[in-house]
């Protein structure tokens, strides 16, 4: 598989695949961290509960030895085509998840090949590549917040796995997903993201908007306007706090992410499950 990939692609031997992107590693690097073959599993699966309406899907590939990809997507109000309304109704996404865990093994060896390649350290390299990453994310609009920060440079020195999930307090629409506010898309999505267990309560992040959509632009195939947009602010700032609320309203709660300091022990945080 790693000739055929070298042959099809026309790769030349050693050249880049030290950009993050574990997804396009070159035939010769694969050699050099020790693979002779690669190994893929993939699943799909799905489960429609027709009483409920509800539709669950799964997807996920397994790159042995290197990284696995896991996304699961629940969609509520699915009915199946009527025909004698010449329609069907429109879903709404109730919960989604993704993961994306790397093996730390790998990415430790990864790490040093880079480092290798480009004459530095390990740690100099990792910090190279982090504001690499972050120059491409700002060319994109976005620049993440302090949280965003610490936790990604937490997965490139830990490698482990990442977890984001949306979970909203009813189940949106597309329509209503173009009408989400920047400033509330944290909470209205209900969104969460684990390091390797870790939940990062800090979710802070700037849009450029103008950017945003110049990159959109370009990736369409359109030259980018240089045109104002009057209906959207230049650079939004998304955050993300945690709000005192009486015990009594915990139950409106379940499937949030929340802190809690019970009387006389320390303070914990996660998803509330049940009350």
């Amino acid at each position: 598989l790693i000739d055929a990939i070298q042959a099809q692609s026309g790769t030349v031997p050693g050249k880049g695949a030290c950009g993050g992107d574990f997804n396009n590693l070159d035939p010769q690097m694969l050699r050099d961290l020790g693979f002779t073959e690669l190994q893929i599993n993939a699943h799909l699966d799905y489960h429609f509960d027709v009483p409920a309406e509800r539709l669950t899907a799964n997807l996920g590939f397994d790159l042995s030895q290197i990284e696995s990809v896991q996304m699961s997507v629940e969609l509520d109000g699915v009915v199946p085509l009527d025909v004698a309304r010449q329609g069907a109704s429109i879903p709404g996404l109730a919960s989604a998840e993704m993961s994306v865990a790397v093996s730390r093994n790998f990415g430790d060896r990864y790490m040093q090949l880079c480092a290798k390649r480009a004459n530095t350290t390990v740690d100099a390299f990792r910090k190279q590549l982090i504001e690499r990453l972050h120059g491409e994310l700002a060319q994109g609009g976005i620049t993440l917040g302090a949280g965003l920060r610490r936790a990604m440079e937490d997965l490139y020195r830990d490698w482990g796995e990442m977890r984001i999930n949306l979970r909203p307090a009813e189940p949106l629409g597309p329509m209503q997903f173009l009408q989400i506010s920047p400033l509330n898309a944290v909470d209205t999505l209900g969104l969460s993201m684990r390091i390797n267990d870790r939940l990062v309560t800090d979710l802070s992040f700037d849009l450029d908007m103008q950017a945003l959509l110049a990159k959109a632009q370009i990736q369409a195939g359109q030259e980018p306007s240089n045109l104002p947009s009057p209906e959207l602010p230049k650079r939004v700032r998304i955050t993300r706090d945690y709000v005192g609320v009486p015990v009594t309203a915990l139950q409106e709660h379940v499937g949030a992410a929340v802190r809690i300091k019970p009387l006389g022990q320390p303070e914990r945080s996660g998803t509330l499950t049940s009350i």
